[in-house]
Order: structure tokens, then sequence, then C-alpha cells
């Protein structure tokens, strides 16, 4: 059986929330899994949450 994580389907509140400011489930994903993979580039200094919102609602599609 494949189980995915807790709270990652379209119905879950995470993608919810990011559909919100934004950001569809696909771009959610695609940023996870940069991360994860670490091809995502870094940030030299914490930014504020509303900034970082702010960066990946660029290019997002809904």
């Amino acid at each position: 059986e494949i189980n995915t994580l807790p709270g990652l389907t379209t119905e879950s509140l995470v993608p919810k929330s990011a559909w919100v400011i934004g950001i569809s489930f696909e771009k959610l994903l695609d940023v996870l899994i940069e991360e994860a993979l670490g091809t995502r580039p870094r940030q030299k200094e914490k930014a504020h949450p509303r900034e970082t919102a702010s960066r990946l609602t660029r290019g997002a599609r809904h």
C-alpha cells in the first residue's frame, strides 16, 4: 500500500491554505520537492512570512 503523507491531499489544510495565497497544489508540490532535494535557491537571511508567501506566489497559477 502506498500512503501519502497525512495532510498532503488536495482536500487537506496545507494545500487549501496555499491556495488562499495563490499557490496551486502543483506549485506547492514543486516547492516541497525542490526543498527536499536541496535544489531550491536558499535565502541569505530569514524573511518575514508575508515576504516568503509573496515570493512563492510569483508565477503561481490556480
